[in-house]
């Protein structure tokens, strides 16, 4: 179903890839986008149109010029959508893993600051610190469309489990309290995520897996 909306070079690109899971998956989330895509433009998911920008992030050739944001991440089944009218967002999911020195992954991730910050916690509590502060990072860098070209130890953002999400400086300086907001995703078990938006969006609503499922409430920042 979702192999026949996409175009060409997508179709091409699934077959590039050498194992069948990896190419279901990957036209799976494509189409999906599209089919999101399509319910907030009023077009057919096959009509939608790409760009990309200097730095690899894609973005839409809209038909009537209204701006339209977005953002894909996924991670192994999980894939996970971000839709902005008037904002930039990036979005990121990660699995945990369960056996890894997430002290020494902190070092390659981290800047002074908050390596500190990560040491100062207790052992059981590094993996999930981990992966708050990588998935809020890269949403934040994606949302910047600079993706893997963001120096991620010039970006510091908060994850321990009693810090509420927040971006705090970057690269080396501090934002305004209302340009950029962080919400943690809800995500199965074995999965972390985040949503970051450069600006103050009012409310923050989530749909699983049915965009036709009724709307909640995962994050209201103002």
């Amino acid at each position: 179903m979702y192999r026949d909306t996409l175009s060409p070079d997508e179709r091409e690109r699934a077959q590039r890839l050498k194992m069948p899971l990896h190419q279901r998956r990957w036209t799976a989330g494509r189409g999906l986008l599209r089919s999101i895509l399509g319910r907030y433009l009023g077009m057919p998911p096959r009509d939608i149109r790409f760009g990309t920008g200097p730095c690899g992030k894609p973005f839409l050739h809209s038909p009537t010029g209204n701006p339209l944001h977005f953002n894909v991440a996924h991670s192994k089944q999980i894939a996970v959508y971000a839709i902005s009218r008037d904002l930039e967002v990036g979005i990121d999911v990660e699995g945990d893993r369960d056996r890894a020195d997430y002290r020494r992954l902190a070092e390659r991730l981290c800047g002074p600051d908050e390596l500190a910050r990560f040491q100062q916690l207790p052992q059981y509590e590094h993996r999930a610190a981990f992966f708050s502060c990588w998935t809020r990072k890269e949403a934040v860098a994606k949302a910047e469309g600079t993706g893997l070209g963001f120096p991620l130890k010039q970006l510091t953002v908060s994850f321990a489990p009693d810090d509420p999400p927040r971006v705090l400086t970057i690269r080396g300086q501090a934002p305004g309290a209302h340009q950029w907001a962080l919400v943690p995703l809800p995500m199965e078990h074995g999965f972390r995520g985040a949503l970051a938006v450069k600006g103050q969006p009012v409310l923050v609503l989530g749909w699983d897996d049915d965009p036709d499922a009724a709307a909640h409430d995962i994050g209201q920042t103002a």
